[in-house]
């Protein structure tokens, strides 16, 4: 347990696995339900470097985190998107202010 510990300590204070990376708000059109979000979620997964997705159903967006030194395409994005059957609606990457 001590061992789990300190290399989630490690990680917190070094800053291991969040400097650098590039983030992404989509915002998509259309999801009504859970099954809907995990539909969009599984095609954004498939983009190279995607680290980490979030979702937020009521507002319709996703948070992508993707590995340092990669981007996304808004154009990649919303064919992902759509052959999930929704509508993009909103792209923006996401700067850090560091």
């Amino acid at each position: 347990m001590k061992r789990i510990i300190c290399i989630i300590a490690l990680l917190l204070f070094s800053g291991a696995g969040f400097a650098g990376d590039q983030h992404y708000h989509v915002t998509v059109g259309g999801l009504v339900c859970p099954f809907c979000v995990y539909g969009v979620e599984k095609k954004l997964k498939n983009l190279d470097g995607v680290i980490e997705i979030s979702s937020n159903l009521e507002k319709g967006k996703f948070f992508l985190r993707l590995e340092k030194g990669l981007t996304l395409s808004e154009d990649a994005v919303r064919e992902l998107v759509t052959a999930a059957g929704f509508t993009l609606l909103g792209f923006e990457e996401v700067v850090d202010e560091d």
